[in-house]
C-alpha cells in the first residue's frame, strides 16, 4: 500500500474520533493551492530528522493506537522512516528524491519530489552568505494536466524581519494557460509568500519548455 493510502486511511479513522486532530493533520498536508510550497517545505524539514510526530505530531498517532490501530500507526512511523532514508540517497546532478503525500480534490495522492543544494551565494553587497535550494515536483491534474513546479529557494544566514527569503518559482506546463487562470495563481503564489514570510516571483513555460528529466535510484522512475 502507498503512502498516501495508508495516510487516507489514517485520516478517516482520526476525523471520526478526534475532528480537531484530524484538521490538524490535514493543515499539514501538502495540498495543491497556495499553501503548496510552505506544507511541502514542512514535510521536508520533518523529512530530515525522520520521525513522523514532528510532521503529524503525538495525539494523531495515539487516536490510532487508541482506535485499535497500532499496526497503522507503526506502518505510518516505518513508511516515513523509509521515505527520510530515501531522502538522503545522491542521484544523478547531486539531486536527492522522495515520495510526496499531495492533497488533491480530497484524495491523497503520491508524487516524486527533487531538491539539491546550490552552494551559498553572496547577499548583494553586504558580504553575507545565502543558503540556496533547488526543488523540482512534478503533478498531474485531472483539469490542467501535467505540470512541473521548478523552484529555487534563497534563504539568508542571518534572516531579516521583513522576510524569511526569497523563492522563484516556475511553473511548466504541456498547454499555456490563459491569462485569467495566470492572474489567479499568482495571487494566490502571493498569499502563500506572504503567509511564509517570503518574496519571490512566479513565471510560466508552456509546451514543456525547460523541463527537467531525473532518474530515481530507487525505482529507476523518471520525471518526464
Amino acid at each position: 500500500m502507498e503512502f498516501g493510502a495508508v495516510m487516507e486511511e489514517a485520516m478517516a479513522i482520526i476525523s471520526a474520533r478526534a475532528p480537531q486532530v484530524a484538521t490538524t493533520v490535514q493543515n499539514s498536508l501538502p495540498a495543491t493551492g497556495p499553501k503548496m510550497v510552505p506544507t511541502t517545505l514542512f514535510f521536508l524539514a520533518a523529512l530530515r530528522l525522520g520521525v513522523v510526530e514532528n510532521w503529524l505530531g503525538g495525539p494523531a498517532l495515539q487516536q490510532l493506537r487508541d482506535a485499535g490501530r497500532r499496526d497503522l500507526a507503526e506502518k505510518i512511523g516505518s513508511d516515513f522512516s523509509r521515505l527520510s532514508q530515501q531522502s538522503r540517497e545522491t542521484l544523478p546532478g547531486d539531486w536527492r528524491g522522495f515520495s510526496l503525500p499531495l492533497m488533491q480534490d480530497n484524495s491523497l495522492q503520491q508524487l516524486q519530489f527533487f531538491y539539491r543544494r546550490q552552494g551559498d551565494s553572496d547577499e548583494g553587497n553586504t558580504g553575507e552568505q545565502s543558503k540556496t535550494t533547488r526543488f523540482l515536483v512534478n503533478v498531474s491534474l485531472s483539469r490542467m494536466g501535467d505540470l512541473q513546479l521548478d523552484g529555487l529557494l534563497r534563504k539568508p544566514a542571518t534572516p531579516k524581519p521583513a522576510a524569511s527569503g526569497h523563492l522563484d518559482l516556475i511553473l511548466r506546463s504541456d498547454a499555456p494557460f490563459d491569462v485569467s487562470l495566470q492572474q489567479d495563481l499568482r495571487r494566490a503564489f502571493t498569499h502563500g509568500l506572504e503567509d511564509s514570510k517570503l518574496s519571490g516571483s512566479l513565471q510560466f513555460q508552456a509546451n514543456r519548455q525547460g523541463w527537467q528529466t531525473i532518474a530515481h535510484a530507487a525505482d529507476d522512475s523518471r520525471m518526464t
